[in-house]
């Protein structure tokens, strides 16, 4: 039991508890800004959507916990100038971190430099500051 504490200890400053729901809403991610704060180990990062950085950062904002969002998701197909505005967007609010998904589908097709290009604008965008993922997904709808 106490090697599994110590394997927590370790692990959980590096996830990033999230939340990415089609019926997120103000109450979801007031409670999961909660969970992540009640915790004695802090986790790396809560995620959320675009549009509730603002109210995560504000939940968040006597603690450590830095606010990640995703940019181009679930899909990866968004138009570029879309993506760079969102990723604006968001640092504006306050994200201390973008997560990208990749235009995977035209990397596959062996379109890289639109991937190369995409990261290269986003990560311009981060400067120094701001950490970016770039994030593989492969997006189905599985209901």
């Amino acid at each position: 039991m106490q090697n599994q504490i110590t394997q927590a200890k370790r692990i959980l400053p590096l996830i990033d508890l999230t939340s990415l729901n089609d019926n997120d809403d103000d109450d979801v991610i007031r409670n999961l800004c909660n969970r992540a704060i009640m915790h004695h180990i802090k986790v790396a990062a809560v995620c959320v959507f675009p549009q509730f950085v603002v109210l995560a950062k504000k939940c968040l904002l006597n603690s450590s916990i830095k606010v990640a969002t995703v940019v181009n998701f679930p899909d990866g197909n968004q138009d570029p100038n879309t993506i760079l505005t969102m990723t604006q967007s968001a640092i504006e609010d306050g994200a201390n971190e973008i997560d990208l998904v990749i235009p995977y589908k035209d990397y596959l097709m062996g379109n890289t430099d639109t991937t190369k290009t995409l990261i290269r604008e986003v990560k311009n965008i981060c400067g120094q500051d701001i950490i970016l993922k770039a994030i593989l997904q492969r997006y189905s709808n599985y209901h």
